[in-house]
């Protein structure tokens, strides 16, 4: 079943984030980031696998898609202001 397989896959991504994350095994900053990176873009395969055995046409697709797309377009507007440090520079 690819639930369980997606499931358990992200179960470990997550394991593995939380053991960098220990500040005694002095991982560095661009490991870290590679994870994190990874692990979103691993969030964009279900739908992908959805879309490949299902087509656009399926009505879950329909409704799934969307709201992925909205979820990633508000993430990388977080990602944005984050790494543009907007509010810290406009006031200090």
């Amino acid at each position: 079943d690819l639930r369980l397989f997606y499931l358990i896959t992200v179960g470990v991504i997550f394991i593995v984030v939380m053991i960098l994350l220990i500040p005694k095994l002095n991982i560095s900053a661009e490991v870290k980031e590679a994870i994190f990176v990874a692990w979103a873009a691993y969030g964009v395969l279900p739908i992908i696998h959805g879309i490949y055995k299902m087509g656009l046409e399926h009505p879950m697709i329909q409704q799934l898609f969307p709201r992925i797309i909205g979820m990633y377009a508000i993430s990388a507007t977080a990602f944005f202001f984050f790494a543009s440090k907007i509010p810290e520079r406009l006031f200090p």
